[in-house]
Formats: structure tokens, sequence, C-alpha cells
């Protein structure tokens, strides 16, 4: 895996190259603990949009490594209300303090991100948001 710098910030320094397969699966399960946590020191990591770009291409390049050896990274990243992340992703809600306030496409947006690296349906999607915005207006 080959991080490359954003388009348009200025080159610090070469570019960071991961390639060993389990440095690249023990990242992805400490991002798993930083957005999944029990009490989490920085509220922001869940629902950042740049985590949860970085985590989904991880999964992705994870999942394109192990296809050929029969690994379910798909199955995987399905996400319902039986999982645990679900129940941490709308506990976050708490900490979102203008959430009743954004429309529903932001929220979609939001959610997506506090759920990454997983996949929800059209139909569980909207089930979170709902979801969301009764935790939110109990806090």
């Amino acid at each position: 895996m080959i991080l490359n710098r954003p388009k348009g910030k200025q080159r610090t320094s070469k570019e960071f190259v991961i390639t060993d397969y389990y440095e690249i699966l023990n990242l992805q399960k400490a991002l798993m603990e930083a957005k999944f946590c029990d009490k989490p020191n920085d509220h922001y990591v869940s629902s950042s949009p740049i985590i949860a770009s970085l985590h989904n291409r991880i999964v992705d390049h994870l999942a394109s490594l192990e296809r050929p050896s029969g690994g379910d990274w798909e199955t995987w990243r399905r996400i319902d209300p039986s999982r645990r992340e679900w129940s941490f992703a709308i506990g976050r809600i708490a900490y979102k303090s203008k959430w009743l306030e954004v429309s529903r496409s932001e929220k979609a947006k939001i959610a997506s991100n506090l759920i990454a690296p997983f996949k929800v349906s059209a139909g569980l999607l909207q089930q979170f948001l709902i979801e969301a915005d009764t935790q939110a207006k109990s806090v």
C-alpha cells in the first residue's frame, strides 16, 4: 500500500509505503479500535471523512490481497443493528451537537463516515439515521 500526499499540499517528506500484509492488517485493527472504542479521547476520529476514506482504502486493499485465498471482507463489511460497531456509531451522535440542525444528506455523509469501513444498504442507512435522530433528541 502506498500513501501519497494530497494534491495541492506541499511535499515535506518522501511517500510512506507499507508493503507488509500484517502491518496493513494491524493498521486496520488500530483504526477499528480508534473509531469504535468505549471511551474515545478524540471524538472527531470516529466521524472524520479523512479517516473514513483511509480506513475504506485499507480494507479495500486487504480485500484485494486476500481475494485469491478466499478472504471474505465483503461479508465482514456488512453492518446491521446487531453489530457492536452500529451501537458505538449511534452513540457518537451525542457528540455531534448540531446533528438535529443539519440536512438529511449531510447526516447521511456523517453516518457513512461514522460507520466506515462498514457498508450499509439504503434501507439500513435510513434506519441508522432514524436511530441517530432519536439518540440526539435524548441527549
